[in-house]
């Protein structure tokens, strides 16, 4: 073979016909791995359509100054044979073969004494020439590798390099044209809509479908590409509407790109054709599973026939990473899936793995379950698992610990919504009257008031025999829901319902809760002489049950907590107190911290508009921050919302009319979220308060500060909610600078640029995955970062963090 030195003309990276948009991050991360840390293999892995081979030029154009002797870029796309590897090396480096030595040989000794760059294209079908590549590399010392592949090489001196998606629009709020613009999606969008369409435009009318289609389609940078191609005929909300089968639309790419990546069906194609047919059958069942799953999921509805009833069983465990010993058929299957970028792996809330696919993938892979025939039986085993898993986390939800429990159940809401749809597309009634009534109580805890009463009353309607007491249940739980809602009397009738059918049944202890519910139902219309009656009739019957049980005595005290918000209303404050000081003697009597501890916040806003009206604002704050703590830290937004308006009482009491005009704003937002106030006292509170502020500032600058609280996100206002009140009445009390999510100071913390970064992010409440994934770095590495953070703050949690940050002008 030729020794010749390395040809100009091949030491050129190709360079690509449209700029980058929006990896300006992951190029310096890669950039600093293979220059700075002198990484010898680093692959870049990811689904088809995300840009490895766009990202390996830019990288690869940004480095080459830094090899001495150049390098080449080698597609691999039409190679199928391993064995042939090396050959598309050797043209590439432009060795010619001219002797008899093997090639391996011949390649090596060429690159030997060189310091190359060489950039392997689509390395994922040959997948067996990695040891090949391993060895050239160890008789190389100074040729490093950038690889692109779908699936890691895993050989030693390999760093992976998992490409993200694009940066989408934030899904919580439409942010101005400008900013839109800049986001990486979208501009990628008005990038390739302009090139068929040059007239194409950002505009007020169409910025929320722009920002929707970016969002439905991942930030997939391929999937963007193809619907942007279809500006030329298209509106955005055209496209929008379509994209419920977006593989059929996204199709139609340059006559000029590679066959996989002319729809985006093919792309992933491409991958799954390279499973095997054991994978590809996991591959498909995993589908049916919304928002991911953990791997005691995937193994109880993808595994074999009768594995369900362990998967289904250990939900009477607490929340916690799986004991159990896995199936190897479905952990290899995942991991073979993980690698081939077709599933992500994530941590969940309780820190236990899960693993889900981007929906573009996803509906991939629905087709093809479609195809198979199994998808009525994935679908089943899918709900039966689900409603194993409510049923059994359900007696928790009122219990000590409740908040693991609600966190497992938040992090499953979207497999248990598909699992509700699948029963009532199966007309499956007596199930989906299960499941929604297990459910309730974390619906009604998480303010989801609105889902789960129009769940449950589907389940009614749905007919079909079903045990009456599970009717009965059911019945009662719409009707709390429908309270919540605001819709008193709808939320009245479904009661009454429910109660006489527990009166027929004869139980006592379901009729006395029936009767509670039904005194909150009449006390939210003003009818406080029913309430009375029917809250006291509750009351009456738990005492009279006197079996001692805990359970028993929660629910008669909280008949009690609610006879003293019905005396709070008739203006009977004395006796509001006293109520609410017998309930707490009771759970206390029994050892019932936990309820005890419940009941003073769930009512410590009533104890501290109390205490407000005795004069006392040091004892009212203090109420209002507890209540506020609790109902932020354990996502309740309802409560969070009654209690920031007791903060803007004190805050306005305090005679900071706009400072409590921007906590009222940001109480609005959230009262649209949640249905606002339930009593007509509270509602008269805080219609009160905010006439008072308006009278205060005026009209312009009432509504000024109102529109700017009502922009915040719910943790910055309830980080500056709890500056305001921190210390009121003390000579440390403080004025919170109104809190601008811009840019980080460093002074006087020490903080470093990437940990205002972080910080900025741990504010905006990513999590550590996600922040990972934005800043190109590790989890770990993200953790160090938050470690330092907290040190140098002097705090131990992400809310003590954002309050300082506030606080100290941090953000």
């Amino acid at each position: 073979m030729s020794l010749a030195s390395l040809p100009a003309s091949r030491a050129l990276f190709p360079t690509p016909r449209t700029s980058l948009v929006g990896r300006a991050s992951e190029v310096a991360a890669a950039r600093d791995l293979l220059v700075g840390d002198n990484v010898p293999l680093l692959t870049l892995t990811g689904p088809g359509g995300v840009g490895k081979t766009r990202l390996a030029l830019a990288v690869a154009h940004d480095v080459a100054e830094a090899f001495a002797d150049g390098g080449a870029f080698v597609d691999l796309s039409p190679i199928r044979d391993p064995d042939l590897v090396l050959s598309a090396i050797a043209q590439a480096l432009g060795i010619v073969e001219t002797d008899a030595r093997s090639i391996q040989a011949g390649v090596a000794a060429f690159l030997r004494p060189r310091q190359v760059l060489l950039v392997l294209d689509n390395f994922e079908q040959v997948l067996p020439a990695a040891p090949t590549v391993a060895e050239l590399l160890a008789a190389c010392p100074a040729v490093q590798l950038l690889v692109t592949s779908r699936a890691a090489l895993r050989v030693f001196g390999e760093q992976e390099f998992p490409v993200p998606p694009l940066i989408l629009p934030d899904p919580t709020r439409l942010p101005s044209l400008a900013e839109l613009a800049q986001t990486a999606t979208v501009t990628l969008f008005l990038q390739r809509a302009r090139a068929v369409n040059p007239g194409f435009a950002l505009t007020e009318a169409n910025a929320a479908a722009v920002a929707e289609v970016c969002r439905r389609l991942d930030g997939l940078p391929l999937a963007i590409e193809l619907a942007a191609a279809r500006a030329k005929v298209l509106s955005p909300r055209a496209l929008l509407t379509l994209l419920n089968r977006r593989l059929q639309v996204l199709t139609g790419g340059s006559r000029d790109a590679p066959a996989r990546q002319r729809t985006l069906r093919d792309a992933i194609a491409w991958s799954y054709d390279q499973l095997s047919a054991a994978e590809q059958a996991l591959f498909r069942s995993l589908a049916v599973f919304v928002g991911g799953c953990t791997l005691e999921a995937a193994e109880a509805v993808c595994g074999p026939q009768g594995s369900g009833g362990r998967g289904q069983g250990s939900a009477d465990r607490a929340p916690s990473p799986c004991p159990l010993t896995p199936d190897p058929s479905i952990l290899d299957g995942i991991a073979a899936l993980v690698d081939n970028s077709l599933l992500r792996q994530e941590s969940g809330p309780d820190g236990e793995m899960r693993f889900s696919m981007l929906e573009t993938i996803r509906e991939f892979a629905l087709e093809r379950l479609e195809l198979s025939g199994q998808d009525t039986e994935s679908r089943t085993r899918h709900a039966a698992y689900f409603l194993a898993l409510a049923e059994s986390v359900e007696p928790h939800l009122m219990m000590p610990g409740q908040e693991s429990w609600l966190a497992r159940l938040a992090a499953e809401h979207d497999n248990l919504r598909a699992a509700l749809g699948w029963l009532e597309r199966a007309g499956k009634a007596e199930a989906m009257l299960r499941l929604t009534s297990a459910l309730s109580l974390f619906w009604f805890v998480r303010s989801h008031f609105d889902e789960g009463r129009g769940w449950l009353e589907r389940a009614l309607a749905l007919g079909g025999e079903a045990p009456v007491a599970l009717r009965a249940k059911a019945l009662v739980r719409a009707g709390y829901l429908a309270i919540d809602q605001g819709d008193a009397r709808r939320g009245e009738a479904l009661i009454a319902q429910g109660l006489a059918l527990w009166r027929d049944i004869g139980d006592r202890e379901q009729v006395a809760a029936s009767l509670y519910i039904l005194g909150n139902a009449l006390q939210s219309q003003g009818r406080y002489d029913e309430a009375q009656t029917r809250t006291e009739e509750a009351l009456a019957l738990y005492d009279g049950l006197a079996d001692g049980a805990v359970t028993t005595v929660r629910f008669a005290c909280n008949s009690l907590a609610s006879l003293g918000r019905l005396a709070y209303a008739r203006g009977e404050y004395a006796r509001a107190e006293e109520y609410v000081a017998e309930a707490l003697a009771r759970q206390r009597s029994i050892g019932d911290d936990w309820a005890a501890g419940s009941t003073i916040f769930d009512f410590g806003r009533l104890l501290g508009r109390l205490a407000q009206l005795r004069g006392d604002l040091v004892e009212a704050a203090a109420r209002y921050r507890e209540t506020l703590s609790h109902a932020h830290s354990h996502g309740d937004p309802w409560l969070t919302a009654r209690a920031l308006v007791g903060v803007a009482d004190v805050v306005l009491a305090k005679g900071r009319p706009e400072r409590a005009a921007r906590v009222l704003g940001a109480v609005a937002a959230l009262d649209e979220r949640v249905g606002g106030a339930s009593f007509p006292a509270d509602r008269d509170h805080q219609g009160g308060i905010i006439a008072a502020a308006r009278v205060a500032l005026g009209e312009g600058k009432f509504a000024a500060a109102w529109s700017a609280g009502r922009a915040l996100p719910s943790e910055q206002a309830v980080a500056e909610a709890l500056v305001l009140i921190e210390h009121v009445g003390s000579e440390s009390e403080v004025e919170p600078a109104p809190a601008q999510p811009a840019a980080l100071s460093a002074a006087p913390f020490g903080l470093s640029q990437r940990e205002r970064e972080v910080l900025a992010l741990l504010i905006r409440r990513d999590t550590a995955p996600e922040i990972a994934g934005q800043l190109c770095i590790s989890v770990r590495t993200v953790e160090r970062h938050v470690e330092s953070i907290y040190r140098k703050l002097g705090v131990n949690s992400r809310r003590e963090a954002a309050a300082v940050a506030l606080r100290c002008g941090l953000a």
